[in-house]
């Protein structure tokens, strides 16, 4: 299952530890002298202690937040007049773990990505749902704001996920998920700060194969 360019532009906005390769043929050319999850996630620095690298990265950024955390519990039980300070702490500490979690899904969504287009490639649509809908349920928790990045890649998982549905022939829930779709794509409005005009929608050929597939199910439903 081929990720075209629109996938690939939304996660544009990479973390300041890692870039992720969405194109899975990349992904393979890449697995001669790594694991398959080692070519999932690719630095800026290409070494060969790059999955090290990252956990400890990660792994800093939750002892960060951790000891911003208790220092302002520290603050907060050693002086009750000195809440402000502890609460801006607190919420220091919030938005880290935050973040945190925000890039754990998304490598999480990579990963389930990629293991369902190696079960689409063989036919096997039941799983290829499967962690496709796992994909669908990380990024319905995390959408922000109608018009995020995490919106444009919830829509093109949802593609997929049609698709694979019609593949199975459940003609009514691949067009219920392909609804789905296209009213995310109504949300995005012009004043987004990634808002993809109708032009540029139809360059990248999503709007196009998501009504195309619509059509199809209205044909196969009667």
């Amino acid at each position: 299952m081929c990720i075209c360019f629109f996938l690939f532009s939304c996660r544009k906005t990479k973390t300041s530890t890692t870039r992720k390769l969405h194109n899975h043929k990349t992904l393979i050319n890449n697995t001669n002298d790594q694991s398959p999850l080692q070519s999932l996630i690719v630095h800026d620095s290409q070494q060969n202690n790059d999955l090290t690298r990252f956990y400890l990265t990660t792994s800093d950024k939750l002892l960060e937040a951790k000891r911003i955390f208790s220092q302002g519990l520290s603050s907060y039980t050693q002086n009750h007049s000195s809440w402000e300070t502890s609460l801006k702490l607190f919420h220091d500490s919030i938005r880290l773990y935050e973040q945190l979690l925000r890039e754990i899904n998304l490598d999480t969504v990579n990963l389930y990505e990629y293991i369902a287009s190696i079960y689409n490639d063989r036919n096997q649509f039941e799983y290829t749902c499967m962690y496709l809908n796992k994909c669908i349920s990380i990024l319905k928790m995390n959408l922000s704001t109608p018009c995020s990045s995490t919106t444009i890649l919830l829509v093109d998982v949802l593609r997929k996920y049609a698709q694979t549905l019609f593949n199975c022939r459940k003609f009514d829930d691949a067009r219920r998920t392909i609804i789905e779709a296209q009213l995310l794509l109504d949300q995005m409005t012009p004043t987004s700060t990634i808002s993809i005009n109708e032009d540029e929608k139809r360059t990248i050929g999503v709007l196009q194969t998501i009504e195309d597939l619509k059509a199809k199910c209205d044909l196969c439903l009667g």
